[in-house]
């Protein structure tokens, strides 16, 4: 929804009894209307994010779980074999 210049020259009317003219106007022509977000816009906006962070997480975790089970799995393999290792020798 695109605001209407009524809608603009109330908002500029606000702003001149808190700020003085020269300030009110520089803030109202830094707000481009056209280029304001919805809040369709910032909902899509959100869920990308959410998308992104849940793959960053998804690829820490994944990253750090296969060395960790390598290691786990090659410790069981090296404790087994000093166990039958030790067996024998006994």
């Amino acid at each position: 929804m695109v605001p209407t210049e009524h809608a603009v020259e109330r908002l500029r009317g606000h702003l001149t009894e808190i700020l003085d003219d020269v300030d009110a106007d520089t803030l109202v022509s830094v707000f481009d209307t056209s280029q304001l977000a919805t809040k369709n816009d910032l909902a899509v906006l959100e869920q990308k994010l959410i998308a992104a962070f849940r793959a960053e997480i998804n690829t820490a975790i994944t990253s750090q779980t296969r060395p960790l089970l390598i290691a786990i799995v090659s410790t069981a393999v090296i404790f087994a074999g000093s166990l039958l290792a030790a067996i024998r020798i006994a």
